[in-house]
């Protein structure tokens, strides 16, 4: 409940902070492609990973909120560096399930897009299989909104639910986030390779980017690229930093968010 609290507060006083990480392909050229990751910074100034807030935030009902807050946060940052943009490849953001749930926040999300100048098809959204099972017609109705504007949609964690293999035949999704439990010690683990192998094989018969996660050591890197996977995202490719500092990496320019696109009316 303290966590409920302090979430409430951070929204008020504007303290969440988008972070990006890096999703690198594992054969051919790099293309500037990031997960869109969320911290905050107590009042203090500490500044706290999801894994501390956001099991209080779904359990409580403040995971939507904080959703909505992401979601602008980014596209004031995309409307402020239309260089960035232009270098952008493409952009992930998660979303709960208490958004994929929430029919305003369906419409919140497509006034942004046919108002930011960031191209609907540099940005992917990442839906959890948990998130889909709890809401499914509404999960398909969201999929087919945003994809009808260019956007494409991931499944994230994918091989976690014993149903996932059996959502890829229902849902339009576009990408595959294989959960990073299978990934991280596949090196050892002769089971966890098995299914990510598996999870690459389906993966290409259907047409499926693929994206592993949890790729923290070389010798795992390479392992995934014997077995088919596409992209990999990690400590070992890059460290979550703050998405100025990448924006300013990636144009050599200060990088800053503006409102401005969202007050007419007053979603912001």
């Amino acid at each position: 409940m303290e966590w409920v609290s302090e979430i409430r507060h951070a929204l008020r006083d504007d303290r969440l902070v988008l972070y990006a990480q890096r999703i690198e392909p594992v054969r051919g050229p790099e293309g500037l492609q990031y997960e869109i990751l969320v911290r905050l910074r107590d009042a203090d100034g500490k500044v706290h990973g999801p894994g501390a807030f956001l099991p209080a935030a779904e359990r409580y009902g403040q995971a939507l909120a904080i959703d909505r807050r992401v979601i602008s946060l980014m596209f004031e940052h995309m409307a402020a560096n239309p260089q960035h943009v232009q270098m952008l490849e493409l952009c992930h953001v998660n979303l709960s399930g208490q958004s994929i749930a929430d029919p305003d926040f369906h419409a919140y999300v497509i006034d942004l897009l046919d108002r930011s100048p960031l191209p609907a098809s540099k940005l992917c959204f990442e839906i959890t299989e948990t998130a889909v099972i709890g809401n499914l017609e509404r999960a398909r109705s969201f999929i087919n909104e945003v994809r009808a504007r260019g956007c494409m949609i991931a499944l994230d964690d994918f091989g976690s639910g014993l149903s996932s293999f059996a959502y890829l035949k229902n849902l339009n999704i576009d990408i595959l986030k294989i959960d990073g439990v299978f990934v991280i010690n596949m090196a050892d683990d002769d089971v966890d390779h098995a299914l990510v192998s598996s999870i690459c094989e389906v993966g290409r018969a259907l047409g499926k980017r693929t994206i592993a996660e949890w790729v923290e050591t070389e010798q795992v890197f390479a392992l995934l690229g014997e077995v088919g996977v596409e992209y990999v995202q990690g400590y070992a490719i890059h460290t979550p930093c703050p998405l100025e500092e990448l924006i300013r990496m990636t144009c050599g320019t200060r990088a800053e968010a503006t409102p401005v696109i969202f007050e007419e009316s007053g979603l912001k």
